[in-house]
């Protein structure tokens, strides 16, 4: 397997839940296209995670979908799970707005709850600790000392971690809880325990701030949070995730690859990927499929006959 991280990188990630590699990327191109679709004089935002689906992979923005099967991220990530088998479950590319005070609702992600990622991307719960079956990855296309809005993140301090006591249970959405993606209203609604347990998350916070290029890896079992935007600023970055082909119990976080496969510019951009990345996306070697579907693939996709 190439080598794109260090031993100390891996170690990281591994023992205290994440890891930031600078300048992992170039997202110029990136960053241009999330500028023009999201200028800073929006009117309404969305002030949740996500994009209403509009810069969700596969999209109209190339740049998008070609950091989305980098190979240099695809490399990282087969190193992060110790398999060469992944499969990629979420990219999505979005912008997070200052929300005034008075404009903030239950589901802002302005000052956000602390949390961690498994409760929407598992059917099940996170395997222990030394099993990993999953990394996600925040890509920033924007300086975060600029901006602000940076990940504050809590590294786990070895198996006795009070904080990262086994089941993780202790957030909204969860065990019966009701979510609430706002700081304050999620604090109130917990119950005496929950609340002193993630008091100390707050305590024990570190904020780095990745600039453009930069990458976060980290664990769906981690905790960690959203913090607001500098006023009359925009921050861009582009969220993923993976999980080892084998695990089970782990749902596709977007709506589907295939959905937009009747346009002809997807298939035309499957063509052009490398074995590598297309397997990425559940895409099969070619080899491996029977001489009768073969020949119905390659009628599909005539393009791959002339690469």
């Amino acid at each position: 397997m190439h080598k794109i991280l260090s031993y100390h990188q891996l170690h990281q990630w591994r023992t205290k839940g994440w890891v930031i590699i600078k300048k992992f990327l170039n997202v110029d191109e990136c960053q241009k296209d999330m500028k023009n679709h999201y200028p800073i004089d929006a009117k309404n935002p969305v002030q949740d995670f996500g994009s209403g689906g509009l810069t969700e992979f596969p999209c109209k923005y190339n740049s998008i979908n070609k950091i989305t099967v980098n190979i240099r991220l695809i490399l990282a990530v087969k190193q992060l799970l110790n398999t060469d088998d992944i499969l990629l479950t979420q990219s999505v590319a979005w912008a997070k707005y200052t929300v005034k005070e008075k404009n903030k609702n239950s589901s802002s992600n302005h000052d956000q709850r602390i949390h961690m990622d498994w409760g929407n991307n598992y059917w099940t719960h996170p395997p222990s600790w030394d099993e990993p079956d999953m990394v996600a990855a925040i890509i920033y296309y924007s300086d975060t000392k600029k901006t602000g809005g940076s990940t504050a993140i809590v590294s786990r301090r070895g198996d006795n971690d009070e904080v990262y006591k086994w089941p993780y249970v202790h957030m909204p959405g969860i065990a019966d809880k009701p979510f609430f993606n706002d700081r304050k209203t999620a604090e109130t609604s917990m119950n005496k325990e929950d609340r002193k347990l993630r008091e100390k998350c707050y305590k024990r916070e570190i904020l780095p701030t990745p600039g453009v290029g930069d990458i976060l890896f980290y664990r769906m079992d981690v905790w960690h949070r959203g913090t607001p935007i500098k006023s009359n600023q925009v921050r861009y970055v582009h969220n993923l995730a993976w999980k080892k082909k084998n695990a089970v119990g782990i749902n596709i976080w977007n709506k589907g690859w295939t959905q937009k496969m009747y346009y002809g510019w997807l298939e035309k951009f499957i063509c052009n990927l490398l074995p590598i990345q297309r397997r990425t996306l559940g895409f099969p070697n070619l080899e491996t499929l029977s001489d009768k579907v073969r020949e119905g693939v390659l009628a599909r996709y005539p393009l791959f006959s002339k690469l």
